[in-house]
This record gives C-alpha cells, structure tokens and sequence, in this order.
C-alpha cells in the first residue's frame, strides 16, 4: 500500500530507492515513463502550484520561489532559482527516466511514452495490463475547467526569451527527449 500512493512513488522511482526495495525483482519489473514536453510541463508546474494547489509543496513553493510574483510574464522575468528543481513539479524528467543515482548512467526505465500521444500510452498499457479497456484519465485538469486563463495553449504564454529560458532550465531533457517548442 505504501508504495502505491502516487506522490511517494514518483519520489521513490526518481530517487532510485525501488532498486534498493526490490535489488533482486526490479529489473523483471516493466517499467514505463510518461514524460511531457518541457515548456508545457514548466507553465502546467507554475499555473498548478500558483492557484494555492499542491499543500505543503504549494507553501513552500510560495515562500521560495513566488513572494512578490503575480504572473508567469513576472516568474520568467527574475533568474530561476537554482534550488527550482528541488520542487518535485519542476524537476528534471531524466530523474524518473534514468533515476537520480544513475543519471548519467544508463535509462532505467523499459519505455518512455509522451504525454502528447494519449493513444499510444492507451496502446502501451492495454497490452502490459491485458486490460483491452484500459484507458487513461487526465488529473489535476479541474481548476482548468473554471477559467479561460488556463484554457489557452502553452505556446501563447512564452516570448522568444522566454523560450530560451527554459530550454536552458531543462537542456538535458530537451535534448535526450528530443523535444521542440511547440512541437
């Protein structure tokens, strides 16, 4: 049951602590990835956790990273905080994809399916669950729903150097994920 709930595994996986847990089993494990374009991950992490979601991960974002901010334009306008990616929702994708202990090591997951194809992530634990009825339900979309701000692309948020800026803040996933802006 422990290692069922959601938040701590993702803290789990990306800390390499299942290969402790599991040193024989884990490699028999499948293990799957979903990761998200980083420009639109960058802008869901500051929309969700500046709407007053997120709890003691919220407060603490608040108090470190947005005293005095009041909008994304703002946020990009300041240097990022090099303890930004302390904050679970900011961190690099390559933790959950490689596990932070072996970064630079080797992947350590079997697949690695994109967010942006919701089929084939459909496809993909369809066939690992044998559930032909599998089908994957979008969270933490509800605040969404309530308004137009949160309606709109994430390409419509960014300008050039904003862009720059957070292909700098995650060049690593960029580049092993093969992610483009607006692509």
């Amino acid at each position: 049951d422990y290692l069922l709930n959601e938040s701590r595994v993702e803290k789990i996986i990306s800390r390499g602590v299942l290969e402790d847990i599991f040193p024989k089993s884990f490699e028999s494990f499948t293990k799957v990835v979903t990761v998200r374009n980083p420009w639109s991950r960058f802008l869901s992490a500051f929309l969700y956790l500046s709407t007053g979601a997120g709890g003691k991960v919220n407060d603490r974002f608040h108090k470190e990273f947005l005293y005095g901010i009041t909008d994304f334009n703002e946020f990009l306008a300041r240097p990022l905080h090099p303890e930004l990616k302390a904050v679970m929702h900011f961190r690099d994708q390559l933790d959950f994809v490689k596990g932070s202990r072996t970064k630079k090591v080797k992947v350590q997951c079997d697949r690695i399916l994109r967010i942006e194809n919701p089929e084939l992530i459909n496809s993909t634990f369809r066939e690992l669950t044998g559930n032909p009825k599998y089908r994957t339900y979008r969270i933490n979309t509800t605040f969404r729903k309530k308004s137009a701000e949160f309606k709109k692309p994430y390409t419509d948020y960014y300008n050039d150097e904003q862009v720059e800026i957070v292909r700098e803040f995650y060049k690593d996933d960029i580049e092993f994920l093969g992610y483009e802006f607006g692509k």
